[in-house]
């Protein structure tokens, strides 16, 4: 595991698009890695990506002056997966983050900032990924929205009694909804009070199939 997921060659196969790998569930994360082996686990593979670091800058630095670094960086940064630390330290080595090694020195501080950094570009990844998926599956219902109501009154109420269980059947009632509030938190409020809430989403949506 660990030969597979640090080093030149885990950095070199890894994904480039960050959207293709940020908070990917089936992708191990830190925290994973250390409940299924052990911490010294995790450290071994941070330490071979900081001691591949300091050999493509043609440094001296030996791996075990990496252990303090690696130990910080798998406690403060334990939701990375594995393909976003191979992600990460590329992306170092290609000068994204500004001159990490100084001669036979390893900046410390230049690290922990381009981790930083790099959270920062893995949370708009992810929030531009839920985007897309939002507008697609929001595109796709409203294609569907006219055979369901074709198919009658009684069809629809029964949709709305799965819909008080099921978010993903009141999502395809009402593909849209209002800003103001959360998807889950007009799912509760629907579920108190179907009728009035029922009426504002309906008119939401149609209004905006109008647009």
């Amino acid at each position: 595991m660990v030969d597979e997921w640090s080093g030149t060659l885990a950095q070199i196969n890894v994904k480039q698009d960050i959207m293709e790998v940020a908070s990917k569930s089936n992708i191990p994360t830190l925290a994973d890695v250390t409940r299924a082996f052990d911490n010294g686990t995790v450290v071994t593979v941070i330490a071979n990506h900081l001691h591949s670091l300091c050999s493509f800058g043609d440094t001296a630095v030996k791996q075990d002056q990496f252990l303090d670094t690696a130990l910080l960086i798998a406690t403060e940064y334990y939701f990375l997966n594995l393909s976003e630390l191979c992600l990460f330290f590329r992306r170092c080595k290609i000068g994204k983050y500004g001159q990490i090694v100084w001669g036979q020195r390893l900046n410390i501080q230049q690290v922990m900032t381009a981790l930083y950094q790099f959270v920062r570009e893995r949370a708009e990844a992810i929030n531009k990924r839920e985007s897309q998926n939002i507008a697609h599956q929001q595109a796709m219902m409203r294609t569907e929205d006219v055979p369901v109501l074709m198919g009658g009154l009684d069809e629809l109420h029964e949709m709305q009694k799965e819909a008080r269980k099921h978010y993903s059947i009141f999502r395809r009632i009402f593909p849209r909804l209002p800003p103001d509030l959360s998807p889950q938190e007009y799912w509760a409020a629907w579920k108190q009070d179907e009728n009035r809430v029922g009426r504002i989403l309906s008119a939401f949506c149609m209004r905006g199939k109008g647009e």
